[in-house]
C-alpha cells in the first residue's frame, strides 16, 4: 500500500506534493533502551532523517527533522 492510496482513503482529493512519515524506534540492547527517530519521504520512499538517543528527549526529534531537512528535496 502506497502513500497515494492512503491519502485517497482518508478522503485528500488534492495533490500532496511532500508527505514525510516520522516513527518512533524502541530497541532493546545490552546497555539499555535505545530510540531511533525516522523520517521518511512517503512518495520516493526513502530515508531521509534520523537520530538515535538513550532517552525520548526533545532533541531526538529536532535533530532528525533536522537532518531531514538538510538531505530533503524541498523543491
Amino acid at each position: 500500500m502506497d502513500a497515494t492510496y492512503i491519502l485517497k482513503a482518508l478522503g485528500f482529493l488534492y495533490l500532496v506534493a511532500v508527505l514525510w512519515v516520522v516513527d518512533l524506534i524502541q530497541c532493546r540492547t545490552s546497555g539499555g533502551l535505545a530510540l531511533h527517530r525516522a523520517v521518511l519521504d512517503a512518495f520516493p520512499r526513502r530515508l531521509i532523517g534520523w537520530a538515535t538517543d538513550e532517552r525520548p528527549v526533545t532533541e531526538l526529534a529536532v535533530n532528525g527533522l533536522t537532518m531531514a531537512i538538510r538531505t530533503g528535496d524541498l523543491s
